[in-house]
């Protein structure tokens, strides 16, 4: 298949604009970084590696419409105890440029399957996955449980509940090449954020001209729908793993997911941190990070 350029922008003016923006968001990473890059079947992937490198690794997936950048609050406390590698997924926004369309759950299985192999992650890897992040590496842990050690799922949307039919009409919504419609959609996914201000109201500004950009200069890609997984697949889960969210989550009925867990899959830890929603990740970055941390160093 043959491939502009500037593939998958609209435009080389639109990568050359974007790239920029990347660079300077990637300025504020707060630790020493390098880049990574694994060829997979469906292309080219960049993960951005932190912490010592004899420490155990920590692999972070961001949520849709989202780059390893989004973890710049919590690569700082995650990377003192591991060596964590920040991945920008596959068909989505960041440095990785896919090739060949994911057209279903099994493709992010195999995706994933062929990153953690060309990292030489060889198993005993533990994985951090938020929002359609957390869908990924669910499906992934039901097909490769020996890749895994421990997993924790910060607010997976679909894989629990299916996604409410309010936000999936808000995510449309926000694609209208209007400013102010995705800034208000995003004031509604984050409003701890977009009601903060100095360097949290900076920090929600600088997410809004992000994701802006993003839907500007990127060409149109259709996501594959996160399925929501079955009593007997949660209950079959064999990878011990932690369920992390906000008790104001919009996007995911905190309190009915968590009920679901324990009643299906009481091998799931479930944690909810109080006061805050999707942008936890952000607000109560120290707070998640130790949570995590706490669950990652737990004696078996």
């Amino acid at each position: 298949m043959h491939l502009p350029p500037c593939h998958p922008f609209r435009s080389a003016e639109a990568r050359a604009s974007y790239l920029a923006g990347y660079e300077r968001r990637a300025a504020h990473w707060p630790v020493p970084a390098e880049d990574a890059w694994v060829d997979t079947s469906f292309g080219r992937t960049c993960a951005r590696i932190s912490g010592p490198i004899a420490a155990p690794p920590l692999v972070l997936l961001p949520g849709i419409g989202a780059s390893s950048l989004m973890w710049s609050e919590m690569v700082g406390p995650l990377s003192k105890r591991r060596r964590v590698i920040a991945v920008d997924a596959i068909q989505d926004h960041g440095l990785s440029v896919s090739t060949r369309m994911l057209r279903c759950a099994a493709d992010y299985v195999a995706w994933l399957e062929e990153l953690f192999v060309g990292l030489g992650l060889e198993g005993g890897t533990d994985l951090v996955a938020a929002s359609y992040g957390g869908w990924m590496a669910v499906e992934h842990a039901l097909v490769h449980p020996e890749r895994l050690r421990r997993m924790v799922l910060i607010a997976p949307v679909g894989a629990v509940l299916r996604l409410d039919s309010g936000f999936v009409v808000r995510a449309l919504l926000a694609r209208v090449p209007v400013r102010c419609c995705f800034r208000r959609f995003m004031a509604w996914l984050a409003p701890g954020l977009a009601r903060g201000d100095g360097a949290v109201r900076a920090i929600f500004d600088e997410m809004v001209d992000d994701g802006f950009t993003s839907l500007r200069w990127f060409k149109p890609r259709r996501p594959v729908y996160p399925r929501r997984l079955s009593d007997d697949e949660w209950a079959r889960l064999a990878v011990p793993t932690l369920f992390l969210a906000g008790e104001t989550d919009v996007v995911l009925p905190v309190p009915r997911a968590a009920e679901r867990l324990r009643r299906v899959a009481p091998q799931v830890r479930t944690e909810v941190v109080p006061g805050v929603g999707h942008d936890l990740f952000v607000l109560k970055a120290e707070d998640a990070s130790a949570r995590i941390l706490r669950f990652l160093d737990a004696v078996p």
